[in-house]
């Protein structure tokens, strides 16, 4: 009896013979075992099961399959990292816009926020949607909380400067009186309980500490009994003159009963001193005029730079007759120096009356002046070998970004969410290493001069590029442009520079400092006045 097998036996042999040729060069198992080339009639069940040439043939099968999945897989992985990091830029993006678009808005940007969320969500793949939210979350939320910021600042300031400006007007009315001598009339009782009034009510707001109050009621009375102290003295004055005695001599007795030795004003020593000299100042002023004594002008020129220093304010007229005097008797010094603490202390006299959130702005605005000095002074005599174009240049950026306030901080600006502090507003990495810029060579972090060093240490390594484009400029114009390489705000490209945020009062900036008087004269006139430009 012959099985089927029997009777095909040159189709098997064939078909063994063809498989091992067809398999030869693929990379897969060819059989070894000769199953399908045995002789006719000498097969059996047991050698054709124990044949491991067909299960390495589906073993390797199974092997390319699970390469080819996992390729798969991978090239999946990675086309979904690029649409993550597409979807987070563009997410990121829409963020910033939408914050600086309602920037004190924070309804707003809320109403808008969600508009853009609804879109992106609705069209964003499955696999992509959670991401989504999180990143539409986390982002939204900054930037809300930003206008939220913004917006209970700006309220907050409104606030704070109508209370100043009662407060300005308190005081004033209270001075008046002084000048007439009714201070203590039923109208210079009522003043003072509504300069307390407003300012208790500033306290309870939390827009100003009881420290701070109390200092502004006492500076007020300081200035009304000062006045009232000068219309007696005065008084005195010209009694003792139409009389023919020292009519000087019983106006300063007048000062010093009812300033130096009264008990009865809240006044420090200092204080009582930096009002007495006010009062000795103008009035010898007077006197010094109609006797024609340079000694005793000098002397009130003294008195009133002792009234200006301590923070009261001595009368225009005062030193406008101080320094014809000066000047007329030869003494030019003694005259700029006269101007020169008036002009300082009629900028610094309503400092502490300025909205509170403008008071750190004021001051530096007050002392940038001597700012731009120092820097251009230091920018001049650095190793750098910059011109007065590429330094106003510098510093026209500088100013632009923080009125080279060395203690300026604008919170959360930084890329990474870190804080821009200092002139060049560094932030991240660059702000540590400023700091540790200033721990390696002995300096304060926040002291101008170390500041403006780091400037120049990241220009001759770091930021090398920006000072090459700085070497090259040849107009103010063209440094400005090139420092702001160095800044790198938001709109700037190495393509469009002038792009930059606020390059056009980057340029003024610049400009004002390239036609500022020449810096080595401007020193000097500093030594003389003994003004220091180190706040």
């Amino acid at each position: 009896m012959t099985t089927s097998l029997d009777r095909k036996p040159l189709c098997l042999r064939t078909l063994s013979l063809r498989g091992a040729a067809e398999m030869a060069g693929t990379g897969l198992p060819i059989p070894q075992t000769g199953v399908l080339a045995q002789s006719p009639g000498v097969i059996d069940g047991d050698r054709f099961s124990a044949a491991g040439s067909w299960l390495q043939m589906a073993r390797a099968g199974e092997r390319l399959a699970a390469i080819g999945a996992d390729m798969h897989e991978r090239e999946a992985q990675l086309r979904k990292a690029g649409a993550l990091a597409d979807q987070e830029n563009a997410i990121r993006a829409k963020a910033t816009e939408l914050g600086a678009k309602f920037r004190d808005d924070p309804v707003g940007f809320q109403a808008a926020w969600k508009g853009y969320s609804d879109g992106v969500l609705g069209s964003a793949p499955r696999d992509l949607v959670y991401t989504a939210k999180r990143a539409l979350g986390s982002f939204g939320d900054a930037e809300f909380g930003r206008a939220l910021n913004h917006r209970f600042s700006l309220d907050r300031a409104s606030t704070a400067e109508t209370i100043d400006v009662t407060i300005a007007s308190s005081t004033a009315d209270l001075s008046a009186l002084g000048m007439r001598g009714e201070l203590g009339s039923e109208a210079g009782k009522q003043g003072f309980a509504k300069l307390r009034a407003v300012l208790d009510s500033a306290v309870s707001g939390g827009l100003m500490t009881r420290e701070k109050a109390d200092y502004r009621y006492n500076a007020a009375l300081g200035d009304a009994q000062a006045e009232a102290t000068l219309f007696v003295a005065q008084k005195a004055y010209a009694a003792h003159r139409a009389e023919g005695g020292d009519a000087l001599g019983a106006a300063l007795e007048v000062v010093d009963r009812d300033i130096i030795n009264n008990p009865d004003i809240p006044l420090s020593a200092a204080e009582r001193r930096a009002y007495a000299s006010k009062i000795k100042s103008e009035l010898s002023a007077e006197e010094a005029a109609r006797r024609q004594d340079l000694a005793l002008a000098r002397q009130a020129a003294r008195e009133a730079q002792n009234a200006m220093v301590g923070g009261v304010r001595v009368a225009p007229d005062t030193i406008d007759s101080l320094t014809d005097q000066l000047r007329a008797a030869g003494d030019q010094a003694g005259a700029a120096r006269l101007n020169a603490a008036a002009l300082r202390a009629d900028r610094l006299r309503d400092f502490g009356r300025l909205p509170i959130g403008e008071q750190a702005a004021a001051l530096q605005e007050t002392l940038g002046s001597a700012a731009v000095q120092t820097a251009t002074v230091f920018l001049r005599e650095s190793d750098l070998g910059l011109t007065p174009e590429q330094v106003a240049g510098i510093i026209g950026n500088l100013v632009h970004e923080s009125r080279l306030n060395t203690r300026a901080r604008n919170r959360n600006d930084g890329r990474d969410g870190s804080d821009s502090i200092g002139i060049a507003q560094w932030n991240g990495d660059r702000a540590r290493a400023l700091v540790a810029y200033a721990n390696r060579t002995g300096g304060n972090a926040s002291d101008l001069r170390t500041q403006l060093g780091f400037v120049v240490e990241e220009l001759k390594t770091n930021e090398a590029g920006a000072l090459a484009a700085l070497r090259s400029s040849k107009t103010v114009e063209e440094a400005t442009a090139a420092f702001a390489g160095y800044e790198r705000p938001q709109g700037w490209s190495a393509a469009n520079p002038r792009g930059a945020h606020g390059w056009e009062n980057r340029l003024k900036q610049a400009q004002a400092v390239a036609g500022a008087p020449d810096l080595p004269l401007a020193r000097g006139m500093q030594d003389e006045l003994g003004k220091s430009v180190d706040r």
